[in-house]
């Protein structure tokens, strides 16, 4: 059997959810030993895994997860420079105002706009990990 097989079948996929591992995905040291970026990029990739959930354990909201996808995707990095930005800004600008609609109908005003603002922070930890794989060598 190949590797992957082999990894696979130690997952065990069933009719049961499968849960992954963070060093599933990232091995101890694959930062070339820097363990301060290793540890970062781990509680960010928790944080990120766990945002949008009520708790640990309730399904995903699909519908969040799908706008703050939207808004993450027209988002780009400062590297990137777009011919028609505005039209970018206007459809994330939208999309984000749908963002927060749902989620002020679905939690009320307060908790709603609390949730906004920890999905934009999501975002901005997305760009934190990815800085860090790339600074390790690791995309």
């Amino acid at each position: 059997m190949s590797d992957l097989t082999l990894k696979l079948a130690a997952v065990a996929l069933s009719a049961r959810r499968a849960t992954w591992e963070y060093h599933q995905f990232f091995p101890s040291e694959w930062a070339g030993g820097d363990m301060n970026a290793e540890l970062r990029h781990m509680v960010i990739m928790r944080r990120i895994n766990g945002w949008p959930r009520d708790s640990g354990r309730d399904p995903l909201d699909m519908s969040q997860l799908y706008l703050l996808y939207g808004v993450a995707l027209l988002t780009p990095s400062t590297k990137v420079v777009l011919k028609q930005a505005h039209r970018v800004e206007k459809l994330r600008d939208w999309l984000t105002h749908q963002l927060g609609r749902y989620l002020a109908g679905r939690y009320g005003a307060d908790e709603g706009r609390n949730r906004l603002v920890e999905g934009m922070r999501t975002i901005s930890l997305a760009r934190e990990a990815l800085e860090i794989q790339e600074r390790v060598g690791m995309v």
